[in-house]
Order: C-alpha cells, then sequence, then structure tokens
C-alpha cells in the first residue's frame, strides 16, 4: 500500500511540471539522452508522459511526422527498456502508473553491454544459434573491408583495442555489444553495420546464425528493424566469448567447444554476387540459376528482404530474377528444353554486347530471327536474362523475340509442348517485376484463332501446373472474344505548340546568351528556341550552334533526332560537317531516304520505289521494347524516317505535328501512335496486306 501511495506522490508532484512545459518536443528529447546514458531518473520522469496526448509535430528525415507526447515516450521506452515478456509487456495499455511501478523493482539496473534497462541479465538468457565456417571469398574479402587504422571511435570507447592486443576473447563479446549499441532507432542511423560483423567474422573464422523475430535462423542482419537478431546475436557472445582461444598458429579465435559447418554451395554463391569482378559475380549468378530451386529462392527472398547489394553487372532485381530464372531452369531440365546457348547462337548473342553500328546490329537481329526456332529460343531469352543490364541486348533481345514468336506463332499454338512452355514463360517473365516485354506475352494471343482457344481449353483438362492453368484462365478471359484494334484519337502534345519555324533565329540566341541568368536557364531557353525550328531552319541553326563552346553537342544538336528522326553522331565535327553538306544538296525526300538506306532497313524495292510490305512490318515491330528492363524508353531508330518518307509521299501527317518534336531537354515524343495509323493507311489504300492471323507486337503498349 505505501509503494502505491509513493508512486501517486511522483504521479502528482510531477504534474503541475509537465503542465508547464512550453516545448513537450524538446524536453522529450531531452529526457532520451539522458536515458541513453542510463539516468533512471530521466525514465521516471519520462512515464509521466504516458499519460499526456498533447500533438507533437516530429520529422523523419525530411519528412512530416505527426505525432504526441505518449507515442514518442512508448517509442523512447521501446528503445531503451529490456523486459521479458513474463516481466512487462510494452503495449497499448501502458500507463504512467504501471509503468512507474516496474521501475522501482529492486532487479531494475542499467546493463553496459546493450546499453537498454532490465531486470534479467544476458547471461540468464539464451539464444539459439548455428555457427558455419567462412568461405574463402569472405577472407579474401576482409583483407580489403575490415579496418585496420584508423578505427572508428566503437573500437576504443570499451576498450575493444586493449582486448585484442591481449588476444582476450572478450573482445568478441564488446564488439557485439557496440554493435547493438549502434542499432537503428528513431532518427538515428549507422551505415557502416559490416565493421561489427567483419570484424568477428574475421578473428573467429566463422559465421554466426541467430533466431530473429520470426524465429528463424538468419546470417543477414540488415533489415533487423526490431533489433531482435542483433540482441541474440549479443547473448550469444556474452554467453559463449570464453568458448573461444586465440590459435597463434592460424592466427584466430579458435571455438574450442563447436564446430562450425560447412556453408552450402549455394550460400558461398550468394556471397559471391557482391563481388567487385564483374566475370565471377555473373558466374555466380549463373551457377545459381541452375541450383537447388528451394535453397536459391529461400536465400533470394532473405538476401532481398535486408537488401543486400550486389555487383552491379547482375540484373537490377537480382533477387526477383534469381528466383525466376531457377524456376524457368528447373522447368527446362524436367522437360528437357535447351537453355543454355552454345556455337554460333552464343558467338551472335555475344556480338549484340558490342558497341556495333545500327546497321550491323539490325541485320545481326535480323539474322536471328531468321535462324531460330522453337527449340533453342529458350535459350535466347535466358541469355537476356543474365544480361538484363546490358541495354543493347535486352533492346535488341525485346525486337528478336517479339518478330520470333510472331513468325513461329502458328507452329507453336499447334504444338503442345512448346505451347505449354510458353506458357509458362509467361508467369515467370511476369513475376520478374520489372517492365518489358517479358511481362507482355499473353497479348500475342489478342485475336488468335479458334483452333488456338480449343488448344487452350484443352490444356486446362491435362495440366496440373498451377503457373500455366493461371495464365490459360487469363488469356481466355482476356481474348476469347476477338476485338477489333481501337486507335487513339490525334490529339497534339503540348510540346508541340504548333509553331514551326522561329523569327529571328540568330539574334533571338545572342540575345539569350547575353540574358544575366543561370546557364541551366540559359540552356532551357536555348533549346526552348532551337525546338520551334522546321526543317528548312536545321542549316541555319547548326551554324549558330556549332560555334558556340558552353554548350556541349548533345544539348546542341539532340534536335537532329530527336524533332527529325536523323540518329547521328552529333560528338563526331566530321560526320556533322557531311551531314550539313548533304541536307544542302540533297533535298527533304532525298536526304531521309539517304539515312534511312544508311539504317538497312527494307524499305525499298529494286526501283528504289518505297516497299509497302517492308515498311508495314518496320512500322509493326521496330519500334522496340527491351525484353526485360531497359530504363523504360524505346528504340525507334529510323522509324521516324520512314513515317516522314510516307507523310512527303502521301502529302499527309495524317493530323499528327509537322514534326516528331519539339524538343526542350525532354523525353516525351514517340512514334508509336504514328506508326499505328500509317499501318492502317496503307491497309485501307491496298498497299499492303497483311494475315488477319498474325499475332500482334507486344513492344506496342494497348
Amino acid at each position: 500500500m505505501r509503494g502505491i501511495v509513493f508512486l501517486l506522490l511522483i504521479f502528482f508532484s510531477c504534474f503541475d511540471v509537465l503542465s508547464q512545459k512550453k516545448d513537450v518536443k524538446s524536453h522529450l528529447y531531452k529526457l532520451e539522452n539522458k536515458i541513453m546514458s542510463g539516468d533512471i531518473a530521466g525514465l521516471k520522469e519520462l512515464a509521466l508522459f504516458l499519460d499526456d496526448t498533447t500533438f507533437v509535430q516530429e520529422f523523419l528525415g525530411y519528412h512530416n511526422w505527426p505525432n504526441n507526447a505518449r507515442r514518442i515516450a512508448i517509442r523512447i521506452i521501446e528503445e531503451n527498456c529490456l523486459f521479458t515478456d513474463d516481466e512487462f509487456k510494452i503495449d497499448s495499455t501502458i500507463s504512467a502508473l504501471s509503468f512507474l511501478k516496474i521501475l522501482n523493482n529492486d532487479k531494475m539496473v542499467f546493463d553496459d553491454l546493450t546499453g537498454m534497462f532490465l531486470m534479467t541479465s544476458l547471461t540468464e538468457r539464451s539464444a539459439a544459434y548455428e555457427l558455419k565456417k567462412i568461405s574463402d571469398f569472405e577472407l579474401r574479402r576482409f583483407d580489403t573491408t575490415v579496418r585496420k587504422a584508423a578505427f572508428p571511435d566503437w573500437y576504443y570507447e570499451d576498450q575493444i583495442d586493449g582486448f585484442l592486443f591481449s588476444k582476450n576473447p572478450e573482445a568478441l563479446k564488446w564488439i557485439a555489444s557496440a554493435w547493438f549499441k549502434q542499432r537503428t532507432r528513431f532518427n538515428r542511423y549507422y551505415f557502416n553495420d559490416e565493421e561489427f560483423t567483419d570484424l568477428i567474422k574475421k578473428l573467429t573464422r566463422s559465421d554466426l546464425g541467430v533466431q530473429d523475430e520470426k524465429g528463424k535462423i538468419t546470417f543477414l542482419y540488415k533489415d533487423d528493424y526490431y533489433a531482435k537478431a542483433r540482441l541474440n546475436y549479443l547473448i550469444y557472445w556474452t554467453n559463449h566469448y570464453s568458448d573461444y582461444k586465440w590459435n597463434e598458429e592460424k592466427n584466430f579465435f579458435e571455438n574450442s567447444k563447436d564446430l562450425a559447418g560447412e556453408k552450402s554451395k549455394e550460400e558461398i554463391l550468394f556471397e559471391l554476387l557482391d563481388s567487385e569482378d564483374d566475370s565471377i559475380a555473373i558466374g555466380a549468378y549463373v551457377q545459381l540459376t541452375e541450383l537447388d530451386t528451394l535453397a536459391v529462392k529461400r536465400l533470394a527472398s532473405e538476401y532481398e528482404a535486408n537488401n543486400i547489394h550486389n555487383n552491379y553487372s547482375l540484373p537490377t532485381f537480382l533477387y526477383r530474377f534469381l528466383r525466376q530464372t531457377a524456376l524457368l531452369t528447373q522447368y527446362c531440365r524436367d522437360n528437357q528444353v535447351s537453355y543454355k546457348a552454345a556455337g554460333w547462337l552464343k558467338d551472335s548473342l555475344n556480338k549484340l554486347k558490342q558497341d556495333l553500328n545500327y546497321r550491323s546490329r539490325y541485320r545481326l537481329e535480323n539474322y536471328l530471327v531468321q535462324s531460330l526456332d522453337l527449340d533453342v529460343v529458350t535459350e535466347v531469352e535466358y541469355y537476356g536474362l543474365i544480361y538484363e543490364e546490358e541495354w543493347n541486348v535486352t533492346y535488341s533481345i525485346g525486337r528478336i523475340l517479339d518478330k520470333f514468336y510472331s513468325r513461329k506463332w502458328k507452329e507453336l499454338v499447334s504444338d503442345k509442348r512448346s505451347l505449354l512452355l510458353y506458357l509458362k514463360k509467361t508467369k515467370l517473365f511476369d513475376d520478374l517485376g520489372i517492365i518489358g516485354i517479358c511481362n507482355k506475352y499473353r497479348r500475342k494471343f489478342k485475336n488468335c484463332s479458334e483452333l488456338t482457344i480449343n488448344n487452350l481449353k484443352s490444356i486446362l483438362s491435362t495440366t496440373t501446373d498451377r503457373d500455366i492453368t493461371e495464365q490459360v484462365n487469363k488469356i481466355l478471359a482476356t481474348y476469347a472474344v476477338a476485338t477489333p484494334p481501337q486507335l487513339k484519337k490525334v490529339k497534339g502534345w503540348k510540346g508541340n505548340n504548333g509553331m514551326y519555324g522561329a523569327n529571328n533565329l540568330k539574334s533571338r540566341f545572342n540575345s539569350i546568351k547575353a540574358a544575366k541568368k543561370e546557364d541551366d536557364d540559359k540552356k532551357s531557353d536555348i533549346q526552348e528556341l532551337f525546338g520551334k525550328i522546321n526543317y528548312g531552319q536545321i542549316g541555319k541553326a547548326i551554324k549558330i550552334l556549332i560555334k558556340d563552346t558552353s554548350l556541349n553537342a548533345y544539348d546542341k544538336f539532340h534536335f537532329l533526332e530527336s524533332d527529325f528522326g536523323f540518329s547521328i553522331n552529333i560528338e563526331d565535327s566530321l560526320e556533322l560537317e557531311n551531314f550539313m553538306s548533304r541536307y544542302f544538296a540533297k533535298s527533304e525526300k532525298h536526304l531521309y531516304e539517304y539515312y534511312l538506306r544508311e539504317t538497312g532497313m527494307n524499305c525499298f524495292d529494286m526501283f528504289g520505289n518505297l516497299y509497302y510490305p517492308g515498311i508495314y512490318e518496320i512500322l509493326k515491330y521496330d519500334i522496340v521494347d527491351a525484353f526485360v528492363g531497359g530504363g523504360g524508353g524505346r528504340r525507334e531508330d529510323g522509324v521516324y524516317l520512314v513515317i516522314k518518307l510516307l507523310e512527303l509521299k502521301f502529302k499527309t501527317t495524317l493530323g499528327f505535328p509537322e514534326k516528331l518534336c519539339s524538343w526542350r531537354g525532354i523525353y516525351a515524343c514517340h512514334c508509336d501512335d504514328r506508326a499505328k495509323k500509317w499501318m492502317k493507311v496503307l491497309v485501307e489504300k491496298g498497299l499492303v496486306k497483311p494475315d488477319v492471323t498474325d499475332p500482334p507486337s507486344i513492344s506496342y503498349n494497348d
């Protein structure tokens, strides 16, 4: 009874103090600093805010974080008190009285190891654990990543340097303690976690796994927001550091009681994904795609959850790619499908990684489209999944696959084995969670034949593969009934403001240069000015800009490609000079013809006339989406040249602006809608007769 009276006296004696506080947030933060230093009086004063709902505006980084005094007090208590569930639960029922009561327990102490208040010491706690030997790769990595001199402050604060000098294993406990104290708290971060764990790994030649908040053993700790795994890590070293003895011959602390187990091949390869050597990282990735699927999926999920970084030559969403690619190779092995390119195909795919000119790349892509068959196309896709970061590769493969599947479509949908494989891919690639034609495979079924629909329906009654049945049901729900193509209504983009031609070009340029503005503002004004020019002003514009030294070649001359479709090397002064010579010597039609022929596109017949079937195919397939990734852009090389020749031939822009874009340093102009409308016009004029049973291109957006 006397104890309760005492608590009430504390409570009411401090109430007036709280009510007089003008800056609740500032006072709470001051109390937090006291508590972190071990001041129990500060913790008792904080308890009184558990019944205070005063609004407090906090900031988490750069973000507003509306809060109140009670919730802040609870957060500070959670971050600084370490009770067992039997002792005290910090939940929504906590109150000033209940917390003050527990604080007056005789067992309450400030623990130096954790930097927290607790009643049950770490020596009285236990944690499940697992030890594994460090891989050779990790040992080599420590030579460059583990600090030597100068050491960070934490190295000296708990005399870790002294323990290590005397080869005292207690150093292991205090390193783990320093790491636990540096855990993430509200608006408090430490970004060099590896300093602690790497040092312990190097000192013991072992990797320690402990239970996380889900009760699973983990060897990764970056996602340990609630510090459960870190605490168990510290509990292990608190209770087991004395099991380690310094081995002079081996030069590390050796465990005299527990033998560390061997890491699996998958675990070692996952570590190699962070190698600075691109070939080692890619080699590890390739090996992992062919190993135990369940092990790869488990480790990929854990690495992804912990946001473990990796070599930048690997796919953007590496761990998703690993899961899906491993599932693909497993399906291929189970069904005797080839997926690893060799011989001529591997050589050709490797050439796609080279910096080829467009004509050479285009011819190589066409060669592959014609040479591939359904038995080896998976080899192209597997290669593309490995080299997603190679943008030249992924755009080339995007075009190759789009055209190839259209070319082989009737054969594919008639062959059950090929159809099942394609359906499986639609699911596996869609789940990569990345842009590209990889998530558009189902669109090939748009307006498909009744026979194809029946083949799909028959699959539902014969397969047990859930991925395949899911895709069949989606296809039937979307494409079982043919839908006529819907062209968007032509509307001008606001960047193309209908003004073609800039009066007084030179004087206006000089005015911009003389203006008292920041360089970036001047650059924007120059791009806006030259974004207004028409075809007849190209030569004059180049003559003005070529003398300017304040802008780089891209900022000065990119309008040639973005607005008019001429893809030339603007960094090469000789090529720019040659363009100028041709521009002044040729008519608009002949200049576009010249540069179109340079692309190698199949646009002209043997007499030099426009070849409409070839043009139709270009309009359909040469606005290219990447296979996977690609940064969200499109590859449209040469397509606007084709469209411009059609506009000149038929003396109409079909309602579109006079030029592709009015460039202002932004990227918002594409040929999609123009190409689709010209395809329709060519059909209506009877210039082409496309096979209506052919599937659509899947590079286009619906």
